[in-house]
């Protein structure tokens, strides 16, 4: 007898007592549907329990907050010897996150308990959602299979359909883990009571990004001339924007909570599209980017926000200070590069869309700061500060803050810089250009870079402007004096 707890469920054998629960969605046309039985009777669904209640390969999740089975998740052994997984849920629960976290969790009792070092998946290939899963968890598709048979029809002839045949390795589950750390979030991606809402916002990329451009202006847009077409098409008139509102009001809306409590104090009707300017929030690159990395985490989508420097045009010649975000598609293992803050209409213009950017559209911080050290950098690159080492070096530290899972504010920045750059003996600005090589490769360097932020305070502890002040006025705090 096994069981294996997560955060919300727990994963156990078969109990008599769980029939009520498990009829649901075992008698479901809907969950039959792609599976190799019909809508089970009640004799069926009881004999089922008992055979499978002392076998533990076959497990129910339960959900401890009510105490209720709410899917069936286990494994079984083809003639091969392979490892095959397979699940179906209770529908009222679906789209909530709890088949990715059993499938999370029995993988890994796989790989760790069991010791194996490979499991397949397989599902009809019109069962979107279930090769969704199977992707979401890691599995690589390997193959289409044709005339496949799981169930005969009526008159006892086979049902043939097409299936995906996916594999997950243990080492690509322990690198999918890697990936997996962006589906934590932060103090300012934390979705807290509004994760529900989150998560019932549409699924399909681009439309979530579109959606988050909807809710937001940004401030440039009340400091430069009126675009009549960008008026016309998106935003109304600017000049109707409430005169007692900041032109800019990213310091009320640093996280992605506030944000969204924003969104529904100025439209009761939550989030919309096409809103006019009175219905926005006036925000910036990074409040978009925290956004949009709170809806995909809520979803259940590894996602990461980004600090660097983008080209808005398309000659790859002068780049801008720019917050985007990188989100893991599965499918194609890869990190797809987005930008949420505002429309750019690049299908139009250059032929692709900004919520699946080509790579050179974006300059990374530490690309930045490595090429202005070791003069390669051949680039033109639009930085606050006047100072243009100091300005990349605060984006290479907002970037090394944002992979791990801490995107911090603007003026967020280490008190050991307080003083400037200038201030910084080369032994340090070597220590950046370490930092900034390991930032090249994150997910490859993941553990070095880890070590940098659990032991090296002087690119962690952070100051603010209010911090400041208290330590202008009071001077260092007990702690710094060994009090």
């Amino acid at each position: 007898m096994i069981t294996i707890e997560t955060s919300r469920l727990l994963l156990r054998n078969y109990r008599v007592t769980d029939f009520e629960d498990i009829i649901k969605y075992f008698s479901d046309e809907e969950v039959s549907k792609f599976e190799d039985f019909y809508p089970m009777s009640e004799e069926q669904v009881r004999n089922m329990i008992t055979e499978w209640q002392d076998m533990d390969n076959r497990l129910v999740a339960e959900l401890k907050s009510k105490q209720n089975v709410i899917g069936s998740i286990g494994y079984w052994i083809d003639d091969e010897g392979h490892y095959c997984m397979d699940y179906d849920f209770n529908p009222e629960y679906c789209g909530q996150g709890y088949a990715t976290e059993a499938g999370n969790a029995l993988i890994r009792y796989l790989f760790e308990s069991v010791g194996i070092s490979t499991i397949y998946g397989d599902c009809d290939v019109r069962n979107i959602s279930s090769w969704k899963l199977l992707e979401r968890l890691g599995f690589n598709r390997i193959r289409r299979l044709d005339n496949q048979s799981y169930k005969n029809d009526k008159n006892g002839n086979p049902i043939l359909i097409s299936t995906f045949l996916y594999e997950l390795d243990k080492a690509q589950f322990n690198l999918s883990n890697n990936i997996k750390r962006y589906l934590k979030t932060s103090i300012y991606t934390y979705a807290g009571a509004y994760r529900e809402l989150l998560i019932s916002l549409p699924g399909d990329i681009a439309a979530i990004g579109k959606l988050v451009c909807d809710q937001i202006t940004h401030p440039s847009m009340y400091f430069t001339e009126p675009f009549a077409y960008l008026e016309d098409t998106y935003y109304g008139k600017f000049a109707s924007y409430p005169s007692h509102r900041f032109k800019n009001e990213d310091e009320l809306y640093i996280t992605a909570t506030s944000m969204i409590a924003g969104i529904f104090y100025l439209d009761e009707a939550g989030f919309g599209e096409n809103k006019d300017v009175t219905k926005r929030l006036t925000v910036s690159c990074r409040q978009a980017s925290i956004l949009f990395s709170a809806i995909l985490k809520a979803k259940g989508i590894p996602c990461r926000s980004r600090a660097g420097f983008m080209d808005f045009g398309n000659d790859g010649d002068s780049y801008v200070e720019h917050w985007v975000n990188e989100y893991w598609d599965f499918g194609e293992n890869r990190w797809v590069l987005v930008d949420v803050d505002g429309y750019y209409e690049y299908e139009e213009r250059f032929g692709y869309s900004q919520f699946d950017l080509p790579r050179y559209k974006f300059i990374t911080a530490s690309e930045a700061w490595l090429g202005l050290r070791r003069h390669t950098l051949h680039k033109n690159l639009d930085v606050y500060p006047t100072n243009l080492l100091e300005g990349v070096c605060e984006y290479l530290l907002m970037d090394f803050h944002a992979l791990m899972n801490n995107e911090i504010f603007y003026s967020y920045q280490p008190m050991h810089l307080r003083s400037g750059i200038q201030a910084l003996s080369e032994n340090e600005l070597c220590e950046l250009d370490y930092l900034a090589e390991l930032l090249e490769d994150p997910d490859g360097n993941i553990e070095r870079i880890e070590h940098i932020w659990n032991t090296k305070e002087e690119w962690f502890v952070l100051t603010n402007n209010t911090q400041n002040i208290y330590q202008d006025t009071f001077g260092e705090s007990c702690s710094s004096k060994g009090k």
